[in-house]
């Protein structure tokens, strides 16, 4: 992810607000690869990351 990216799909699972993502995100854990959906410049980007745990 890139500053100024907006995610909208974390998992498969469309992102609306905080609380989707808070949700999607309980279910995982650190080493997780998930494939995520943003919004970059009016263009929608699909990267596969890696969870890393809270520092």
């Amino acid at each position: 992810m890139k500053q100024g990216d907006l995610l909208v799909e974390f998992d498969g699972k469309p992102i609306e607000n905080l609380y989707d993502f808070t949700y999607a995100l309980r279910s995982k854990k650190p080493g997780d690869v998930v494939s995520i959906v943003v919004k970059r410049n009016s263009q929608s980007v699909k990267v596969d990351v890696t969870l890393e745990a809270r520092r």
